[in-house]
């Protein structure tokens, strides 16, 4: 094979995997209006394992509400052993490759599922739910509150609900990142 071939074959994967993920992720999100996946900061995530470790050490379950590309639901599944975390996520490409990146890197008590998480949760509650989702999907996500002992929230709090803790962490070009906890 000349160099010239190898790099003819390159492109085409190149662009088949651009196609794939446009027609998986970027199409979806912006037809459907579904949010886009859009990957936490190690800090955050640090961080919100910490929130898990000081308020709820015994918590058993942690369901990961879009969990895109599920670096933070391994990262909790990592330093979490004994908990079982499970990943949803509505979008094909990034729930393949999260469940790809698991089956290779693990941990073990991680699992992800191509599920929506409106459907899911009511039939599976959980002792923690995460979401990392935009500020438009806040009503909805506290709609699925009710079956969690305890709600965490990358920077977008619930509106009209006051959150049990408040972690303030770090600003950036994106503004003033924080957690949100909320307790049933």
């Amino acid at each position: 094979m000349t160099l010239l071939q190898l790099l003819d074959i390159i492109n085409i994967v190149c662009w088949v995997f651009l196609a794939v993920f446009l027609i998986t992720t970027v199409v979806p999100s912006t037809i459907f209006k579904m949010t886009p996946p859009y990957p936490s900061q190690h800090v955050m995530r640090q961080a919100l394992i910490d929130a898990i470790k000081k308020y709820y050490p015994n918590a058993k379950t942690l369901i990961d509400i879009g969990s895109g590309w599920g670096g933070l639901a391994r990262m909790v599944g990592k330093q979490n052993p004994n908990m079982r975390i499970v990943g949803l996520e509505y979008l094909p490409l990034p729930w393949a490759c999260s469940k790809i990146v698991r089956f290779f890197m693990g941990p073990r008590n991680v699992r992800f599922i191509y599920a929506n998480a409106f459907k899911y949760i009511p039939k599976h509650p959980s002792d923690i739910g995460v979401s990392y989702l935009l500020k438009k999907s806040m009503p909805r996500v506290n709609e699925m509150s009710k079956y969690f002992r305890v709600l965490i929230v990358l920077d977008f709090p619930i509106p009209d609900r006051e959150p049990t803790h408040v972690i303030d962490l770090h600003h950036d070009e994106l503004g003033k990142h924080r957690i949100f906890v909320y307790e049933n």
